[in-house]
């Protein structure tokens, strides 16, 4: 009987949709219509769900059987089908592109890190004063040196303009039968330029410098004397170059020190001469460099005594008249008296009773031709236009973004207006090569 009436049901539903009949024929039956137009409805759909999709004789993908089953899915469904899965497809290979893309460039900086890391030369270089000693004296050329280790070194050239404008400083200053003799070394690489290295000429205040190194290491560092027992004639005599001032604290120092000014002179393999050629001995641009190079060392040696190298530093620092700072820096103006003093006094800082020190504040800083770069010049300058000897000298460290250079320049012109601005000259020109003292590829210490 159920089948009987299955069958009957279907018979009417078939013969109705031939007929033309529509949704809405179908959807104005009587209740019991809809129930068994869902009853039916439901049977279709469980029958084809109980075996595979296979059509039978009649059912081809041509026939009506197969056009109603199409039809009878939702239209933006059978729409979108193969929209959707075109889209997918394209999808895929556009991330496929790009992750074949990545991995391709990763490899390929990868690559060119590694080559720039190959490509930089190594360096092996710790700043000594005895290396100064194997450099050889050029003469009247200008000469690039390297005090690196002689397996792993490079030896700067100037650039073409570099060149031009050195030779023209020193043609400036030797123009009248005057001499120069310089040293530019880069601390980081030990590399450099010396010329007439060996050419000893008054040093005249310039060896001021050196005496208070002399007086930090053998008499303050050892205890035998103290910051305020030097303080005020040391800043006169660093800050300001006042001679009297000079007197009294190399007298002082010399007397309390551990071992004579000859004797440490003689621990760099420099003439001890020099301690006793008058208070302003004649040296050369190789003692200036060993002298500054210890220099260098004491006040950056983590042994040192921080609170007496940074006094030391501070008067370097702001020394009155200094060829090399105009030189960094060529709209600098020189030290006025009255910033001297301040300097000066701030250098006195605050003597505590019953202490041994003196607060002091930072170097100052100067601003070299970059904006964005500045750099602090520690330095000694001398000059004298006399009647037996003339001078203009000066040497000392320059430091720039946590990078050292050592400077000296050494010469028997006759204090002036005009001489001081040619030293500077020399300074500023060789200040602009210190770029090609480190390979232009990089470096690496080894």
């Amino acid at each position: 009987m159920h089948g009987e009436g299955r069958g009957r049901e279907y018979a009417r539903a078939a013969r109705s949709y031939s007929e033309g009949g529509n949704c809405a024929d179908l959807n104005s039956g009587d209740s019991s219509s809809r129930r068994s137009d869902r009853t039916r409805e439901r049977e279709v759909y469980a029958g084809a769900g109980n075996h595979s999709f296979s059509p039978r004789k009649g059912q081809g993908l041509n026939s009506s059987w197969m056009a109603d089953r199409v039809a009878s899915f939702p239209l933006p469904l059978a729409t979108l089908a193969p929209v959707l899965c075109i889209a997918v497809v394209v999808l895929i290979a556009i991330f496929l592109v790009i992750g074949i893309g990545s991995c391709v460039s990763s490899a390929d900086n990868s690559s060119q890190g590694d080559g720039a890391q190959a490509d930089q030369m190594e360096i092996s270089y710790t700043p000594s004063i005895q290396a100064i000693d194997g450099v050889s004296d050029p003469g009247t050329n200008v000469q690039g040196i390297s005090l690196a280790d002689s397996n792993a070194n490079y030896v700067p050239q100037l650039s073409e303009e570099g060149a031009t404008q050195v030779g023209d400083a020193i043609s400036a200053i030797t123009a009248n039968n005057k001499t120069v003799g310089f040293a530019f070394i880069d601390l980081q690489t030990g590399s450099g330029y010396v010329y007439n290295l060996d050419q000893r000429v008054y040093g005249a205040s310039s060896f001021k410098g050196p005496v208070l190194i002399y007086g930090c290491q053998q008499a303050l560092e050892t205890g035998k004397t103290s910051i305020s027992r030097v303080n005020s004639s040391a800043q006169d005599a660093i800050i300001n170059s006042d001679n009297t001032s000079y007197y009294r604290m190399r007298n002082a120092f010399e007397r309390s020190a551990s071992e004579s000014l000859s004797a440490w002179l003689s621990s760099m393999n420099i003439s001890t001469t020099l301690a006793n050629d008058t208070s302003f001995p004649h040296y050369s641009a190789r003692e200036s460099l060993k002298l500054w190079m210890n220099t260098f060392l004491y006040l950056s040696s983590p042994d040192s005594n921080k609170e007496i190298t940074e006094w030391a530093k501070k008067m370097f620092s702001g020394t009155a008249v200094s060829m090399i700072r105009s030189g960094v820096d060529p709209t600098s103006n020189p030290v006025s008296r009255e910033k001297a003093e301040s300097v000066a006094q701030e250098l006195l800082g605050t003597l505590c009773t019953g202490k041994k020190t003196v607060e002091v504040g930072e170097a100052k800083k100067t601003k070299t031709s970059s904006a964005d770069e500045s750099a602090t010049v520690y330095d000694k300058a001398g000059w004298i236009n006399g009647s037996s000897d003339d001078a203009i000298c000066d040497a000392g460290i320059i430091e720039e973004d946590g990078k050292y250079y050592l400077i000296t320049i050494m010469t028997n012109l006759a204090d002036g207006e005009t001489s001081r601005a040619e030293v500077s000259g020399l300074a500023a020109a060789l200040w602009d090569q210190r770029s090609t003292l480190a390979p232009e590829q990089g470096y690496k210490q080894v």
